[in-house]
């Protein structure tokens, strides 16, 4: 009978001893290959989202560090304010009146309820920018969608592109040509006295205003506007201004000459480094951008 007992008492002890050590030595294979599989996917699941939120962020970050208003508005555009993009040229606002003319507007961020016409402006200081001769800004910054933004690539306007996407190496192209030194230009002055007795040589090219009106002026006189031109004889004696007449039979108005350093006597708001000329019916002090320059 003691015999029976101890046998009895030693596999109670072996068995109990079995279970202790799966519960603290964690050797049962069926609980390590549930832990490992859990781990597994905690680890993949991690490194997935972390992944999906570094190309969100990376997608929505553009140049110069600048970060897309949202998803659909995410391609930052630059036009300039003239024909071409160069800070020696013209005054022409292409950009922003291809835009205008085609039907497309600003509006907020939030609205994107027609954001393939729809387009948000970028003010920031920190785009590289100048102003012209007329005190106006160069460069036009505006965010768009996809459809956009391919529509306005194919845009060219005298076998000009005028709508590129603000990447880091085109604003550094804007930068150093903002930053270099503007070449000296031979100015060709008016001769006044040719222009009195008909000969309008030094009057021949492009105009063009602050406002963006374009005069052109053709060897024998005929122009862009409908008006011809028309000499007027002494008219740097008899005027204090010299002047040349416009008329296109009906009506007319007096083209004012100005030659490099000639002040207008009645106040003048223009760069008297260079010829210009206004269009005008009677003499006085003209606003800045009323003055047309030779392109």
């Amino acid at each position: 009978m003691k015999v029976r007992i101890l046998i009895f008492i030693s596999v109670i002890s072996f068995l109990l001893g079995g279970c202790s050590e799966n519960r603290d030595g964690n050797t049962n294979p069926s609980t390590q290959s549930t832990t490992s599989k859990i781990n597994n996917e905690a680890t993949v699941s991690t490194t997935q989202t972390t992944e999906v939120i570094e190309s969100n962020v990376n997608s929505s970050i553009m140049a110069y560090g600048f970060q897309a208003p949202n998803d659909i508005y995410n391609h930052l555009i630059v036009t300039g304010s003239m024909k071409v993009i160069d800070t020696t040229k013209g005054t022409e606002t292409r950009g922003q009146e291809y835009l205008y003319n085609h039907g497309y507007h600003s509006v907020s961020a939030s609205d994107t309820t027609n954001s393939s016409q729809s387009y948000v402006l970028e003010d920031s200081a920190t785009l590289p920018n100048g102003r012209n001769a007329y005190g106006k800004l160069i460069y036009f910054y505006f965010w768009c969608n996809d459809e956009m933004k391919q529509r306005l690539e194919d845009v060219v306007i005298d076998d000009d592109v005028i709508f590129f996407e603000a990447t880091e190496e085109y604003l550094e192209s804007i930068t150093q040509l903002l930053n270099s030194p503007v070449p000296a230009q031979t100015q060709i002055d008016l001769d006044i006295d040719a222009i009195n007795n008909g000969d309008f040589t030094t009057l021949v090219g492009t105009w063009v205003n602050g406002l963006g009106d374009r005069l052109i002026i053709n060897t024998d006189g005929t122009t862009n506007i409908g008006y011809t031109l028309h000499s007027v004889k002494d008219s740097d004696i008899t005027s204090k201004i010299p002047y040349a007449s416009l008329s296109d039979g009906m009506s007319g108005a007096a083209l004012g000459l100005y030659t490099i350093g000639f002040e207008n006597p009645d106040g003048d708001n223009s760069d008297i480094t260079k010829p210009r000329l206004t269009i005008a019916q009677q003499g006085g002090s003209y606003p800045a951008d009323s003055y047309y320059y030779r392109q």
